[in-house]
Parts: C-alpha cells; structure tokens; sequence
C-alpha cells in the first residue's frame, strides 16, 4: 500500500516537471520569435531609413516597403494606396505574393473617395482614412475594391488570410494615404510588438510620402520658376536688341553733329561771335556725354548678348591718351580743374589692342574724374611696370568708401556720395571699362579715400600686346567712338 502512494506521488512529481518544463520550452519560444521579430524589425527599419535618406521617389520606395511586408512572419503581404489632393484614393504598391497569387488584388488603380463612399466600397479603409485611426477585419471584401465580393472570398481563402488591418499614414496632422496588411493571423490574435512594427512601417511610409510631396512641390516651383526665367529672358533680349537699334540710331546723327560742332570751334565756318562760343562749347560738351553713355548702352548690350568682340590693331597708348586729354580739356577748364599728361620718358611703343575700346575705358576714367571733382588737378599718367603698360587716372575729388570698392566695376553701380553729388549717371562706365580691359587680357586698378580723391586705371600685358615696331606705323588716334 505504501509503495503504491509512493510510486503516485512520483508520478504526479513527474508529470508537473513535464508540465513545468513543456512551459518553460513555450517560454523560450516565445522569446525567441519575440527576438527574432526584433530583430527583423530593426534590420527593416534601418533599410527603410536608407531608402527615406536617398530622397528617391515615393513609387519606388513604397514598392520597396511593399516588397518588405513579406518578410514578417505574421504579415503575408499589403497594399499602400496614397490619398491625392484631388480626392482620389492611387494604389502606389502592393507586395509580390499579392500580385503573383491574388490575380489582379490590389492592381494600380485610382479610385474617387467620393465613389467609395457612395458605393461602401472598402468601408474599412475609408473609415480609416476618415477616423484617422487603425482598423482591423477578417472580411477581404471591405477592405479591397479591385475585386468582386466572390473573387474576395475565393482569394481570401486560396491565400489564407485570417485577417486585415488597414493603418492610416499621417503625418504633420494629414492623413497622406493608408497601407493595408493581410494577415496570417486575426489582428486580435498579433502581440504588442508585432504590432508596434506594423506601425512603424505605416510611419516610415508616411515620411516617405511627406517627402515625395515635398520634391514634387519643389520641382513643379522649378517647373516654373524655369518657365518664368525663360520669359526674363526673352524680355532681357528684345530689351538688348531694342538698345542697340536705338543707340546705333541715335549715336550716327550725334557724331554728325559733333563733327559740325568740332569744325564751329575750329573757326571752319568763320570766327564765332565771343557769346556764340560758349554755347557751342556747351552744346559740343553735352552731345559727347551723350554719346559716350550711348556707346556705354550700346557695349552692354553687346556685352549682355554675348557679342562683345574686339577689332585690333596698331596703337600707341601715348596717341590714345594725348586725344582723351585734348578732348577734356575743355570741360576741366570749365570746372575750374587742371588736367595733365604725364608720359614715360621712353615710348611704351606699338601695341596690338582694339584702340577704339581702349580709348572708350580711358574716356569713362577721366570723365568720371572730373565729374566728381570740385578742384585741384585731374592727372592722366602713362608708364611701363614690370612688364605691363599701366595707364592711371588720378584726381583729388570725393573719394570712395571702403564698403564701396569692390563694387564699382559693378553693371549699375553707383556709389553713395556720387549720387549725392550728381544725380545722372547710368553706373555703366567703370563695368564696361573693367571688361574691355579683361577681353584684353589686363587688370583694373582702383585706389581710393574717401574725401581726398581716386586713382582709376588698368594694367596691360606687354608680352600678349607688343608689336615689333620695324616698318609698322600705326594709325591716328579715333575720335569717334564704335
């Protein structure tokens, strides 16, 4: 009798260290899913990240996030529909066994909200959307619409879903789409972990979205930002084109009359009457200006079009400056300034440069200089400098501003105190000297202080400008600007 209770007593003892080892065998396996599952999350969610830092489009990375679903041993596969601006729900992705198996499930298709609702077609989807919350079922059918209800149940067998939920994809507050998992299992069935990464899919989704919204804005802003840069265009051009028909029209007439003005105060006509003279001198100074501004105009315009080239030939810088300053003279007198040559005591000597332009640089120089001078004595030096021919114009006028410099070869610039001091001026005359002296191959030069005067000039090469002098005579210097 004893041993009997004895050997019961074992047994039970037996049986509960079966019990309790079966148990702590379903522990060990749950841990080790549970692990698993973490694992594969992680390493998901690190390639998700990559594909959000990659900026690629949201097609792709929605087919990619699509193809992942697979992968979870609780999730046969899903579709990712993205809700549009016009109200239309567009399937972006559905994963490969749902394609492959389901005969169509989930194909590319965009449907109306509208049209859902009015049809109760995927009624759970849609109350995702609108409820902006996660919603499960077990019936295909209300969550699929490229499907009759007969094919649903059919598939929904065939594939073996025990169950759906449909995440809607928010972020920043708006609703952008809704994925849709087909399960293997009744959504109630999954743990907390298993959907925690469900919801981690549906929020790298929505980045994903957020940011493919965002570059679709910024390229349609290029788009037209594109468009409206092309129209700039077109108007900068007839503007270029208009400038050099008019200043071309314009300058021929002026030169005319510059001629004419040129020979009254040479007495070709007879000896002017001693009132005549000054209003000549007046009107021969006003018509220059306007031409050197129209040839200004008429340089940036060509400059702007890309059609500004050179005409070189044989020149002396020493004619160049000599006409400049014989041009001037009078008008610096007028202004109660001094103005004076200072050539090298050797000639620089023949130089194969465009004296038109070069002549054009100097007159903006020394126009500028006694423009902005009330006294003392505007200085045109000429001089050779370590290999280069080195023009300077120096005066002893307002000065510049040390904010200032670095700006004044700049098209339309105009320094702070020369507005004050004269309203008119154009702010062409320094940017195109600046680029006649780079189509050169030179350098110009500014020297300032404010209140006690400028020096203006450029630098040319004389290796790439010199000519041998043997049997080549330059030509006279030009007056007339082209």
């Amino acid at each position: 009798m004893l041993i009997i209770v004895f050997s019961s007593a074992l047994a039970l003892a037996l049986l509960a260290l079966v019990g309790q080892s079966f148990r702590l065998r379903l522990v060990h396996r749950r841990v080790a899913a549970n692990r698993e599952l973490a694992d594969r999350s992680l390493a998901r969610s690190r390639q998700i990240n990559r594909m959000l830092l990659a900026n690629l489009s949201i097609g792709y990375i929605a087919q990619e996030i699509a193809d992942v679903i697979p992968d979870l041993r609780m999730v046969l596969g899903g579709t990712i529909r993205q809700a549009k601006s016009d109200g239309s729900l567009t399937v972006l992705a559905v994963s490969e066994p749902l394609r492959d198996g389901g005969k169509g499930l989930g194909r590319l298709t965009s449907t109306s909200l509208e049209m859902l609702k009015s049809n109760r077609g995927m009624p759970r989807v849609v109350q995702a959307l609108n409820q902006r919350q996660v919603v499960s079922g077990g019936a295909l059918e209300d969550f699929e619409d490229s499907v009759s209800a007969e094919q649903a149940k059919r598939l929904q067998k065939k594939l073996g879903i025990a169950g759906l939920v449909a995440h809607p994809v928010i972020a920043d507050e708006q609703v952008h789409g809704v994925v849709t998992f087909y399960l293997r299992k009744a959504y109630e069935h999954l743990s907390d972990d298993e959907r925690e990464t469900l919801q981690g899919l549906a929020d790298g989704l929505a980045v994903a979205m957020v940011n493919a919204e965002l570059l679709d804005e910024l390229d349609l802003t290029n788009r037209r930002l594109s468009d409206v840069n092309q129209d700039l265009r077109k108007a900068d051009r007839s503007k270029d084109e208009f400038v050099s028909i008019a200043s071309h029209q314009l300058r021929g007439p002026l030169t005319a009359v510059r001629g004419y003005l040129a020979m009254l105060l040479d007495k070709d006509f007879g000896v002017l009457a001693k009132r005549q003279r000054p209003i000549v001198e007046q009107i021969s100074e006003s018509t220059n200006e306007v031409i050197n501004i129209l040839n200004d105009m008429l340089s940036v315009s060509r400059i702007n079009a890309e059609r500004f080239e050179l005409t070189k030939g044989i020149a002396r810088l020493e004619d160049i400056a000599q006409d400049v300053v014989g041009e001037f003279r009078s008008l610096a007198r007028k202004q109660g300034l001094d103005i004076e040559l200072l050539l090298p005591d050797h000639p620089i000597g023949i130089l194969n440069v465009d004296a038109l332009r070069i002549r054009q640089a100097v007159v903006n120089f020394v126009d500028n200089a006694i423009k902005y001078s009330k006294r003392g004595t505007v200085r045109v030096r000429l001089s050779e400098q370590e290999d280069d021919a080195v023009l300077e114009v120096t005066d002893q006028g307002i000065g510049i501003g040390e904010a200032d410099r670095d700006k004044m070869f700049t098209k339309f610039f105009r320094a702070a105190n020369a507005r004050d001091v004269l309203s008119s001026g154009t702010g062409l005359g320094l940017y195109v000297a600046k680029r006649i002296i780079d189509e050169h191959q030179g350098s110009v030069t500014l020297r300032s202080e404010l209140g006690k005067g400028s020096t203006f000039g450029f630098r040319l090469p004389l290796k790439q400008t010199r000519v041998a002098t043997k049997g080549v005579a330059p030509k006279p210097p030009v007056s007339v600007l082209g």
